[in-house]
This record gives C-alpha cells, structure tokens and sequence, in this order.
C-alpha cells in the first residue's frame, strides 16, 4: 500500500529552515492519524505541470520493489539518504501514462554528489 503524501505548495520565496520545521510539526501533527506519512513542501515554480502518482500494483516493477530496493541499498553509498520510493512522475496530465521513476531523498544537509548513485540506479 502507498504511503499518503501530503503536499505542501508554497510561494516561491525560498525559506528551507522554516519549511523543515513546518513539515516536521505537520507530520508529527499527522502521525496519531495515519500510521505512515510523508510531508513534502514544494515552491509553485517547480511543483506547476508535474504530476505524481502512486505506480498501479498490476505494474510489474510492483512485485519486485522489494528486490530492486534491496539491491540498491546494497550497493550504493546510503549515509545521507532519508527515502527511496517509486511512482509515476512526469508532465502529463493523465498520471497514469507519466514513467514510472525511482525517487531518492537526501538530507537536507547533505553536500554529497548522487551523480554517479542516479547512474546506477538508472543502469
């Protein structure tokens, strides 16, 4: 089963320190109601013609997610991650025909390159 994404779109005044401290009160705010949870906040700018949706479990990557997951985390550098996750995302309109993608969150803090982890992932 997914988890539920609560998306925040906020104006396109850049203010991290502030963001993260609201995601973390919202999500705490969530948990007595949901067991899993994720808050994302996002400038318009970048949030206006993508669209995410979860990947339909009829789809194949679906009954190996585990496997692919697995392999991945064994492989590959994973000290600033915070999630990996797997939807479709992309511009059209119809989500249900945006490409299935692969989703890797960092901390917020992290300086790390992930050019050479995409890479694989990508294969």
């Amino acid at each position: 089963m997914p988890v539920p994404i609560l998306l925040v779109l906020m104006p396109d005044l850049p203010q991290p320190d502030l963001w993260y401290q609201a995601a973390k009160q919202i999500y705490h705010g969530l948990e007595p109601l949901l067991s899993e949870t994720s808050v994302e906040i996002i400038e318009e700018k970048f949030y206006d013609g993508l669209y995410c949706f979860p990947v339909e479990q009829t789809h194949s990557i679906h009954s190996k997610w585990r496997s692919i997951v697995g392999t991945i985390l064994a492989n590959l550098n994973i000290q600033e991650w915070t999630g990996i996750e797997c939807w479709r995302y992309g511009t059209n309109t119809d989500r249900h025909l945006n490409p299935v993608t692969i989703i890797v969150e960092v901390d917020k803090t992290s300086t790390g390159s992930f050019d050479t982890a995409g890479q694989i992932i990508r294969g």
